[in-house]
């Protein structure tokens, strides 16, 4: 039991980016003697375990329930007992998975692309797309060298308007920041543009329709992409004040950006984190772990052994190095219990270029420098990034500098993705209805305009 929760504290952060990869909605064709039968698989992780449906269009069969759904790792094993179907496959990219299905001891190939089709959202918070125009663009990065696609809506009055460009949290998102059957980036977009602020999102690199590499990318690449998204409004007459909304690692990297671009003139913060990247690790496994009902006396052990192993990854640069005392720490502590398997998994996860470089981050080095009027929220119900010790970081960061045009709001009731929760805890996110509370995108519309 140690061991297993252990490896539970590791993997609380990629709880939505890592377990993201395989949520969804994946397509493919099945080809049986020259025909093609479409295959549709909905894939979604629940507070009691992963569950799925399929659906076969041209059989008119939709949600079908699947009996078994197992993720582990970066493969996916479902199971419909009735009709003896099994369908076995292995993620090859943040898109794709290949392969097999078994059916009546016959076995076919069958490879799934996910799917990011624009469909009516989860909530019942309705989008009107008609009353502005709605634009699919592309722009390029030309420090990474690839390119990326996204959507800009704007006013149809022919002005130029207020715009901002949304940044996603961690894990591979498309435009829509698509979640446990949420789309709360094209919430947002629809409502600001509504208002007459003008919005770009794209999907992230490597993503959907965008180029690049998201896999070996840390925060500060990523900050990169928004750069290029600035160049790219620069050159839109429908485009006068630019601003940037972060939500989560978002709410990071929209800093960096502000931080050396004269062009941003406002910032949105949404769940960001104005603290130490280790101790928002540690911060988050505490108060999940809470919410879970892991003994307190577990949860201390677990946290002090992550916080030794965060250490570890900040004192060692050298791969080797950190893999060899890492093993060495776990042996240690686990003794018998020790799997070579389960603490490589680990390794891999904490040596990523992602996570080596944001458990080393200081968000005040760029929040020190930003000089444009900042509105920060957070929620009170978020364990992810928690509610005031962040928005109180954040504010003494910015004003640190002169800069006091920073207003912080804590928001009652809202979880980590702005839904209106009961307890905050990650396990509620997709039974929820609310994809983004009405309060809080009113807060963000009136503080833009009011500018």
């Amino acid at each position: 039991m140690k061991k297993n929760i252990t490896l539970f504290l590791f993997l609380l952060l990629n709880y939505i980016s890592f377990t993201q990869s395989l949520i969804g909605n994946w397509k493919g064709e099945l080809t049986i003697n020259g025909y093609s039968l479409p295959i549709i698989f909905h894939v979604d992780s629940t507070e009691t375990g992963w569950k799925s449906t399929m659906d076969s269009p041209k059989q008119g069969a939709k949600g079908i329930p699947c009996d078994l759904t197992s993720v582990n790792n970066k493969s996916l094993l479902i199971q419909i007992h009735k009709i003896r179907f099994t369908y076995k496959g292995n993620l090859t990219s943040n898109d794709a998975i290949q392969g097999e299905l078994n059916q009546n001891n016959a076995s076919f190939s069958l490879n799934l692309q996910r799917s990011y089709d624009v469909t009516e959202p989860k909530t019942g918070q309705q989008i009107e797309t008609s009353t502005y125009t709605s634009e699919d663009i592309t722009f390029i990065n030309p420090k990474a060298g690839h390119k990326l696609a996204g959507t800009f809506t704007f006013p149809k009055d022919g002005k130029a308007h207020k715009t901002v460009i949304l940044i996603s949290g961690s894990g591979p998102q498309n435009r829509d920041g698509e979640i446990l059957g949420h789309k709360p980036f094209l919430i947002i977009s629809d409502y600001l543009t509504r208002l007459g602020i003008a919005v770009l999102r794209y999907d992230e690199r490597g993503v959907a329709n965008s180029g690049g590499d998201f896999t070996n990318a840390t925060t500060k690449d990523l900050s990169t992409d928004v750069e290029a998204a600035v160049t790219y409004l620069k050159t839109r007459k429908e485009v006068s004040d630019i601003g940037l909304i972060g939500h989560s690692e978002g709410g990071l990297i929209a800093p960096m950006v502000a931080s050396i671009l004269p062009e941003i003139k406002f910032m949105v913060l949404l769940a960001a984190p104005g603290t130490l990247g280790k101790e928002i690790l540690l911060d988050q496994a505490k108060l999940i772990s809470e919410a879970n009902k892991i003994p307190e006396n577990e949860i201390q052990k677990n946290l002090d052994l992550n916080s030794k192993l965060y250490d570890l990854i900040i004192q060692n640069a050298d791969t080797n190095t950190l893999k060899t005392k890492l093993f060495s720490e776990l042996k240690t502590l686990q003794g018998d219990a020790f799997k070579e398997n389960e603490a490589d998994l680990m390794f891999k996860q904490l040596n990523s270029p992602w996570f080596r470089y944001f458990v080393t981050i200081d968000p005040t080095l760029y929040l020190n420098k930003v000089t444009c009027p900042t509105l920060a929220l957070n929620g009170k119900n978020d364990l992810q990034v928690p509610c005031d010790k962040n928005l109180k970081a954040i504010k003494e960061a910015i004003s640190k500098n002169g800069n006091k045009n920073v207003t912080i709001v804590p928001l009652k009731n809202l979880n980590h993705l702005f839904q209106t929760s009961k307890t905050g805890n990650p396990s509620e996110y997709s039974s929820i209805e609310e994809t983004f509370s009405p309060k809080a995108l009113k807060i963000m519309g009136e503080w833009i305009l009011g500018l």
